[in-house]
């Protein structure tokens, strides 16, 4: 269901196709938005976002796939499928929303050969740990709280030449993705995938 209100949206899963309970699910979850607003919206109940992982800025070329979040009440639930794999390789998250951070690092630890060890809310809280533990990916959301994405990539880059970097964004929907890239000269590449 799309939940609007002063012109912002988002989706959220109602999690029934019964008419009268998905539309008692709909209506808490109105009410939260119109009562307490879009961030305790988002703890109490799970929505969909699309997560966009950008390879190349010229051509834009990403990869993105439609995920629901975990709100607080709900546990993702570990182990991870990639336990399987002998050799993981460690994945860094930095990512403001508690949420969005959450669902995440469950669903990146279930990739095979994968396993998300760290997330952090903020670039700074993120540095220090970046250079004790180096992770063989980083994924830093290009709304970065703080320093601007750009900023703190190079800074990472100068202690870590060698490492990995790609910014996400996270949106409402995936035409959100077309709509903010402005200016783009040489083409697109977007590739849904399933996770």
């Amino acid at each position: 269901m799309r939940m609007e209100d002063e012109g912002i949206y988002h989706y959220f899963p109602l999690g029934t196709e019964d008419e009268e309970r998905a539309a008692s699910s709909a209506l808490k979850i109105y009410r939260t938005v119109a009562t307490k607003g879009w961030d305790t919206a988002f703890q109490k109940f799970s929505r969909e976002i699309t997560v966009a992982i950008f390879w190349s800025t010229s051509p834009v070329a990403c990869t993105y796939t439609t995920l629901f979040t975990f709100p607080d009440e709900v546990s993702p639930g570990f182990p991870s499928l990639a336990s399987k794999t002998k050799s993981k390789k460690k994945v860094f998250i930095i990512e403001a929303d508690a949420e969005v951070r959450r669902t995440l690092v469950f669903w990146l630890s279930r990739q095979p050969g994968f396993e998300c060890t760290s997330a952090f809310k903020n670039g700074e809280e993120a540095e220090n740990s970046i250079a004790r533990e180096r992770p063989d990916l980083l994924l830093v959301n290009r709304a970065l709280p703080g320093m601007p994405v750009v900023e703190f990539l190079e800074k990472v880059k100068t202690r870590l030449t060698d490492l990995p970097a790609f910014t996400y964004g996270i949106y409402q929907d995936s035409d959100q993705i077309f709509i903010t890239q402005s200016g783009v000269t040489a083409g697109y590449i977007f590739r849904r995938r399933t996770i």
